[in-house]
């Protein structure tokens, strides 16, 4: 499964959030597409509650919501 976000993570934040997210879950591959006006984050495989993405994200500053 794919799980797709909205945020409003910036260039200067998203090495740090890449990081904190691969090390929650080291076995999906994480984009986060900066070009996109949605800033969309793509988590693959993810197997994990969408509100844990959240969670991490907050904790760092950012809101993301699920993307259908």
């Amino acid at each position: 499964m794919v799980a797709v976000f909205k945020t409003n993570v910036h260039e200067g934040g998203s090495d740090n959030v890449l990081q904190l997210l691969r090390v929650h879950f080291p076995d999906s591959h994480i984009t986060i597409d900066l070009e996109d006006c949605d800033r969309v984050l793509r988590i693959a495989p993810c197997h994990h509650p969408e509100d844990l993405v959240q969670q991490l994200l907050a904790t760092q500053g950012y809101h993301c919501e699920t993307l259908l």
